[in-house]
Parts: C-alpha cells; structure tokens; sequence
C-alpha cells in the first residue's frame, strides 16, 4: 500500500511530452502574429514621427517663397530649415528626392546646371530637390517617404531597396557648403 501512494507523486513521461507539445504549438500560432503586430507598431510610430515634419514641410514651402528672413541656404535646404528651427536633431536622417540624373552615362551635373531649388549632390551625379518631398529615417530604423501624389503629400514605409542609390549615398552636413541656386522671380 505504501508503495502505490509514493508512486502517485510526479507526472509521467508522456504527460510531460504532451503538455511540452501543447505548449510549442501555441507558441508557433502566437509568435507570428505578435510579430507582425510590433512591426506594424514600429511602421507606424515611424509615420508618426513624420507626420510631426509634415506641417514643418508646408511651413517650409511656403516660408521659402514668401519670407525674406530665410538664409539663401534655408530656401533650399529643408534639413537646415529644421536645424535651424529645432524641430530636428542634427543626427536624423532626412534627405531630398532625387529630381532628375545625367542623361549621359557617366555624365555629371555643374553648378550652373541647377535649377531653382535643387541642390547638386556631391559628384555631380544627380540634381536633388526638396521641392519634390523628402525621405527620413525614423528614430526606430524605418524608412518614411513623402513624396507628391495627386497634388497631397503622402508619407509611407518605403523599403530601402527601393530608394535611389544616390539618396543612400547623400547625407549632408548643414554646416558644409552645398551647391545652391536661387531665383529670385
């Protein structure tokens, strides 16, 4: 008799096996959801935060042609506008839409080449333009485009796959020279 009570005490092998399995496949339904639930939290705290530059852009475009306060710089250069008005760390990534590429292969553009608003990316290899809206990288990594659509601006995840190698190249420092052009119609 005393054997069987002390016999009773644990959980045999197979109990255990079944509740581990139980327990995996709860755990393969649920992690891939909860994943795609922190990723669509992470997108959009990334629109979030460039929902917040949204109405510092439109200031911006407006400011541009209507104030005579701004620096020649700050007329084109959205990123120092930022800077300058501390809605922006100097550290966040924001970079202008690439506007139009040489036509030739291996063709550069010259300072005289720019337009009103463009700004000339390093080699020459492109005219950039925040006009045209921006790119920014989001505190959490993500990267938001806001680019024209129908006469609004729209800001959406974009893969960085799919932006302009030259944008990925383009990080401007406020402080250094870029190549500006301004007319003053």
């Amino acid at each position: 008799m005393k054997s069987n009570i002390l016999r009773k005490k644990g959980f045999t092998l197979v109990e255990l096996i079944v509740v581990i399995a139980i327990i995996g496949i709860l755990a393969a339904v649920l992690i891939p959801s909860v994943s795609s639930y922190v990723s669509k939290a992470k997108d959009s705290a990334a629109i979030q935060e460039a929902n917040g530059l949204k109405a510092a852009y439109e200031e911006w475009k407006v400011e541009r042609v209507d104030n005579n306060n701004l620096s020649a710089d700050e007329k084109v250069d959205f990123l120092l506008y930022l800077i300058n008005k501390e809605l922006i760390n100097e550290g966040n990534g924001l970079a202008p839409v690439v506007r139009e590429e040489p036509s030739t292969p291996g063709g550069v553009f010259l300072e005289k080449d720019l337009n009103d608003g463009e700004l000339l990316e390093r080699d020459g290899k492109a005219k950039l333009s925040y006009l045209d809206g921006f790119y920014f990288l989001a505190s959490n990594e993500r990267l938001v485009e806001a680019k024209y659509e129908d006469r609004k601006l729209v800001i959406k995840i974009v893969d960085s796959a799919e932006v302009n190698p030259i944008i990925a190249d383009f990080s401007p420092k406020p402080t250094s020279k870029h190549n500006y052009i301004l007319n003053d119609n």
